[in-house]
Order: C-alpha cells, then sequence, then structure tokens
C-alpha cells in the first residue's frame, strides 16, 4: 500500500488518459468524519460541493456505496445525479432504476424478532446504539464504556447464536460496530462489479475509497481493474492499492481529481 499523492504523477496519467472514470465511495470515515451517533454524521459543504461538479461532468459517473440504509443514505449526502447502494449495495438506485437484492427480502421478519431481543437484552449498557437499516442490523458500542465490552459482545453473542446455527444471519464487524446481514454471497465488490455491468461502465476506469473492514470487498474486485483507496493509516493486510490519511485528504484528493478536467 503506498502514499497516493506520493504516486500523484503517475496516477495523474492514469487518471486523465481514461476514456471516463467510475468514482464510487463510501459515505462514513470517507467523505464524513466518524462520530459517536451516526446520525450526526455530515458531510462539509466543500466536499458536496466537490462531489456535486464531479458528478455533472460528462468524464465522470459517481456514486456513494455505504453500509447506511438506502434512504438514510440519500438523506446524509443530498447531491442528485449520484448512484446510491445502500446496506453494503444490497439496495442500489441508478437513474434509471433501483435494485433490491431478492434474497435480501428474506430477512425482514428475523431482523425485526432479534432487534427486540437485543433491546432487551442489552439494555442495561449505558451507549449501546442499536439501528435497524431493514436488510441489516447493526449494534454500535462506541460509547460504551470500554469495561463493559467484553459483556456486550458476549451478550450479543449469546443472543444472536440460535439464528446463527439455522444460518438466518452472517455476521460482519465494523469500526465498533457488529452487525447482522442476510446469508447471502453479495457485498460492496458484488456491487460495483454489478453496477459495472448494468452500467455499462467497462471500459471505465474504476475508483473506490472506503475505510472499514467492508470496503475491502470493493479493493479486491478493483485489484487488477482499477484503483482501490484505503482512507486511514496504512494497513499492511489491505487489499487497497493506495492509502490516504484521512477523509480532509480525501477532500484534496477529490479537488486534484477534478482539476485534472477542468473542474
Amino acid at each position: 500500500m503506498r502514499y497516493l499523492f506520493e504516486d500523484w504523477s503517475y496516477l495523474s496519467q492514469t487518471f486523465e488518459t481514461a476514456r471516463r472514470i467510475f468514482l464510487m465511495a463510501d459515505f462514513d470515515g470517507t467523505l464524513a468524519p466518524i462520530v459517536d451517533l451516526p446520525r450526526l454524521a455530515k458531510m462539509s459543504d466543500n466536499m458536496k460541493r466537490l462531489i456535486s461538479n464531479l458528478a455533472k461532468s460528462p468524464h465522470f459517473t459517481v456514486g456513494v456505496l455505504s453500509g447506511r440504509a438506502l434512504t438514510d443514505l440519500k438523506e446524509k449526502v443530498g447531491i442528485e445525479g449520484l448512484v446510491y447502494a445502500g446496506n453494503h449495495g444490497m439496495e442500489i438506485e441508478t437513474a434509471s432504476e433501483t435494485y433490491i437484492h431478492p434474497e435480501a427480502l428474506d430477512i425482514l421478519k428475523s431482523i425485526g424478532k432479534v432487534r427486540e431481543k437485543l433491546t432487551k437484552s442489552l439494555s442495561s449498557f449505558e451507549g449501546v446504539l442499536i439501528e435497524d437499516k431493514g436488510l441489516t442490523l447493526s449494534i454500535h458500542y462506541r460509547l460504551v464504556a470500554s469495561k463493559d465490552v467484553p459483556e456486550v459482545k458476549k451478550i450479543f453473542c449469546k443472543t444472536i447464536e440460535p439464528y446463527m446455527k439455522k444460518h438466518i444471519f452472517k455476521q460482519t464487524e465494523g469500526k465498533k460496530v457488529f452487525e447482522l446481514r442476510p446469508p447471502i454471497d453479495w457485498d460492496k465488490g458484488s456491487a460495483i462489479l454489478w453496477l459495472i455491468e448494468t452500467l455499462n461502465l467497462k471500459n471505465d476506469l474504476p475508483i473506490y475509497l472506503g475505510d472499514d473492514k467492508t470496503d475491502e470487498d470493493a479493493f479486491g474486485v478493483l485489484k487488477e481493474k482499477g484503483i482501490s483507496i484505503f482512507v486511514g493509516e496504512p494497513k499492511t493486510q489491505s487489499k487497497a492499492a493506495y492509502y490516504l490519511k484521512d477523509a480532509f485528504e480525501v477532500k484534496i484528493f477529490l479537488k486534484k481529481l477534478g482539476a485534472l478536467f477542468n473542474i
């Protein structure tokens, strides 16, 4: 993994010679700083302008791919002309269609039941936030006292155990969050490939930026065919080819990228 700006002279030529660019990014920790309460996450006005201007350019197809629910993601970003992919790409909205992975819908009843059980079993711990996103369920523990985190994890695992044995859920983890998803072979990487096929972007140069474990699936599918950028301190185990230090550097990157096309 290399620091992106150290390779800018090479990368800028790659971008300039590309037929078009398919630019996708995660939201939390990438386009907006991580905050204690997900509902308070916010993009800066400057970031919004940069993304909006890129989306209006004929050189770009621009989108946001997040673990947030599609409706929540659209409300948070609020920019017209983007591709929006929520719940790790299980629900996608393009200019011409809205796609929901058909097998993901089977989880809806179980999500409600386990949400109720976790709400009850974790109610005594201050700082636990349970977020029902329809097709997925997130249990945030960023605000939980460090001494209580092991017990929260223990109760979480015990509560979901019967569901896991029946393969009703797939469990993943992110930054201070547990997540329950449908047990299907679909992730951010699958969503990127679906979009490339559906939007006829096979000849475009794909770029993806993300900061979390769930973004590794997108980095993986772009390993031989695009530019993958991890946001955060460099990790040797990441599949990303490049890194930027934080959301502020993402803003700098988008500004430099736009400047190559007089945007």
